[in-house]
């Protein structure tokens, strides 16, 4: 910061220059604007042309955007919960798993799929929630 201001106090000095520090407003917003404005990224206001209607009535332009968007899925019928099988109800209820039932087999477990049992022994904590 220092070596900045040096810098920047010698350039002031010797030669003008129009990108230093003395350069920028103090009101950083308004500086901030002037940069989007030059550079071109100023956000215009977007609108959605639709014939016959007016630009400027948002209402009317969401509710056409919303047609068209009920247009697309108005030929799909509605779900009906009762047809899935995930959502039937079963006959037989869950059963519950308690998580202390399962550390306490996961510390008794002696051989596995691959993975050592001194592994799965050590970290039966951290396996043992749902």
């Amino acid at each position: 910061m220092i070596i900045h201001t040096i810098l920047s106090q010698k350039a002031s000095k010797n030669t003008p220059t129009k990108y230093g520090p003395e350069r920028i407003p103090p009101d950083p917003r308004k500086w901030h604007q002037q940069v989007k404005h030059i550079t071109g990224n100023n956000k215009s206001d977007i609108s959605i042309p639709f014939p016959g209607v007016d630009d400027g009535d948002h209402v009317t332009i969401a509710n056409k955007i919303n047609d068209q968007f009920v247009g697309v899925s108005s030929h799909i019928p509605p779900l009906d919960m009762c047809a899935l099988e995930a959502y039937s109800p079963a006959i037989d209820p869950s059963p519950l798993i308690y998580s202390w039932e399962v550390y306490a087999d996961l510390r008794k477990v002696k051989a596995t799929d691959g993975i050592p049992s001194k592994l799965v022994q050590e970290f039966a904590y951290e396996l043992s929630p749902p």
